[in-house]
């Protein structure tokens, strides 16, 4: 995706005067601009320790995608993210347990049908 020119300017100047990325986001999104339009300027431009912001190639997208995700865990959504899947799966985990049983539980239950099963063809084979 092409960046607009003249938001691509503005996230240059902004930077070389040493605004923070998050500020910089915040004014952007505030104007009216489109999230993806600002994550794709923001990522346009390096996160290295240097005097002026130093662009990135075009067609760099593994490193606009790490970018983006490092930008977007400083905001805080995706730690929020994080949190609630680990709880969705943990619930989910907790109540197949309970629903289910333990393994350890199943497996001797099914050692158990087995005994039983030995037993009555032991049974059967005493009665002969």
């Amino acid at each position: 995706m092409a960046v607009n020119e003249e938001l691509a300017r503005f996230v240059r100047d902004g930077l070389a005067s040493g605004a923070t990325r998050g500020s910089i986001g915040e004014v952007l999104r505030g104007a009216g601009w489109a999230a993806g339009d600002v994550r794709g300027a923001l990522a346009s431009y390096a996160e290295v320790e240097f005097p002026i912001p130093v662009p990135r190639p075009p067609g760099t997208t593994s490193q606009i995608c790490a970018e983006t995700s490092r930008r977007v865990s400083r905001d805080g959504q995706v730690a929020v993210d994080g949190v609630a899947v680990v709880l969705v799966v943990g619930l989910s985990v907790a109540l197949g347990l309970w629903f289910a049983g333990s393994p350890a539980s199943e497996r001797d239950r099914r050692l158990d049908q087995w005994r039983v099963e030995d037993l009555r063809r032991i049974a059967d084979g005493v009665d002969l």
